[in-house]
């Protein structure tokens, strides 16, 4: 009977708000990644592929690379863009 109910209630809503927050980094950073690697290394990987096929090496690679890159940076500045918001 010593504890007042709004403490019980503030420490509640630090919690969650913590949980929420750290949840929402979690799940920002993940994105962030799959938005930094996945556009590089398929743009490689599909230039190399290409390459092989065509017998171009390595000048498909580095052009799968350097669209993956560009890729990357565009799908990292929407991500900040809407963070922003």
């Amino acid at each position: 009977m010593g504890e007042s109910p709004r403490t019980k209630s503030a420490d509640t809503t630090t919690k969650n708000g913590t949980v929420h927050a750290v949840l929402i980094l979690g799940l920002t950073g993940l994105d962030a990644t799959w938005r930094t690697i996945l556009p590089g290394v398929a743009g490689t990987v599909l230039g190399l592929m290409a390459d092989h096929a065509l017998h171009t090496i390595p000048l498909l690679t580095i052009i799968g690379l350097v669209l993956g890159i560009a890729l990357s940076v565009l799908l990292i500045y929407q991500l900040l863009k809407g963070v922003q918001k």
